[in-house]
């Protein structure tokens, strides 16, 4: 597997609110935190179109092009790991992914495996997490 590109990633909290003109980010030069995670993105493919499309007849698939969701993975270094990582967390961004889109989890394909999960998806693993907010990291959901 090769990497793509490593571009930094900018995360930002909806806890708290933004003051009128202030952003929370840090300004220059101050260091951007390093996290230590890195970033999975799939984008769906045409199987993962055409099994959303035949549960219903109302039409309507994912935009491919939309905004996707973007997984923190454990740290990787090379290609080798980032293939590790790719291999441990598959089957949950899977369902995850699944989930999303039809939860009722009889009609999801019975087998799950990490091949099928790449005709399902462009694949994108990025290794280069930045935080330039400077506010703390919350949980939105706690």
């Amino acid at each position: 597997m090769r990497l793509t590109p490593l571009p930094s990633v900018a995360r930002t909290s909806r806890k708290k609110p933004r003051e009128a003109g202030h952003l929370y980010v840090r300004p220059l030069p101050a260091q951007p935190e390093m996290l230590n995670r890195c970033v999975l993105i799939v984008r769906p493919r045409q199987p993962f179109l055409d099994w959303a499309a035949q549960l219903d007849d109302s039409g309507l698939v994912p935009d491919v092009r939309g905004e996707q969701t973007v997984y923190l993975v454990p740290e990787f270094d090379d290609d080798g790991e980032a293939e590790e990582v790719l291999q441990r967390v598959f089957a949950e961004v899977f369902e995850r992914e699944l989930f999303g889109w039809h939860t009722d989890a009889s009609a999801w394909p019975p087998k799950r495996s990490l091949a099928l999960f790449r005709r399902w998806f462009d694949i994108e693993l990025h290794s280069v997490v930045e935080d330039l907010c400077d506010i703390e990291l919350v949980d939105d959901e706690a």
